[in-house]
């Protein structure tokens, strides 16, 4: 349990399941600051944390879960990208989302599974293109699920209202991810 990969090139990058101390020391040196953490029981009724944490330079935000307290459960980027070339191309280094258009070209409004190789992941996307902030437009936080009231919608989830979170948000994260839909 919480191996990382090492390579003399490169620092170590998170696995699949990898020690939340491990997880935090990577995404510090990655440029992410831990902006808040809430208290939620999985179905299991097991004492569980959402971290929600800030790339302020590249407007990404990383919500993750924790795993009974030593691992990592779930862990997500969201973002909005613009790709530097062909956005067919591109779409490989991609996971969760869609394209936009914008007056400019294409922007990816999305998120990427990050529990495994987030270095790695960051690296190809920045690449292959460049994080925009702020956001043109914000993808589903699905991942506030966890922490989140409300009525099951049709799409059989809890209804994602970043207002229910946001006085616990800096100014500076609420103006990256605020809706400009």
């Amino acid at each position: 349990m919480g191996k990382l990969h090492h390579d003399k090139e490169r620092p170590s990058d998170s696995e699949l399941v990898c020690r939340i101390i491990d997880f935090l020391r990577i995404i510090k040196e990655e440029g992410f600051e831990t902006i808040n953490t809430f208290k939620f029981l999985d179905s299991s009724y097991h004492k569980c944390l959402l971290y929600l944490c800030f790339h302020e330079k590249d407007g990404i935000l990383l919500l993750f879960t924790t795993y009974q307290g030593c691992s990592i459960n779930e862990a997500r980027l969201y973002f909005n990208w613009k790709p530097s070339g062909d956005p067919d191309i591109t779409v490989s280094y991609l996971s969760g989302g869609k394209f936009h258009e914008a007056s400019d070209g294409f922007i990816w409004i999305g998120d990427q599974d990050c529990r495994q190789s987030i270095r790695s992941k960051l690296y190809e996307l920045r690449k292959h293109g460049h994080f925009i902030a702020p956001w043109v437009k914000r993808p589903l936080l699905f991942m506030l699920r966890h922490i989140m009231k409300g009525e099951a919608n049709e799409f059989g989830f809890k209804e994602i209202n970043l207002g229910q979170i946001a006085h616990s948000l800096p100014s500076e994260v609420l103006h990256v991810i605020a809706n400009r839909n």
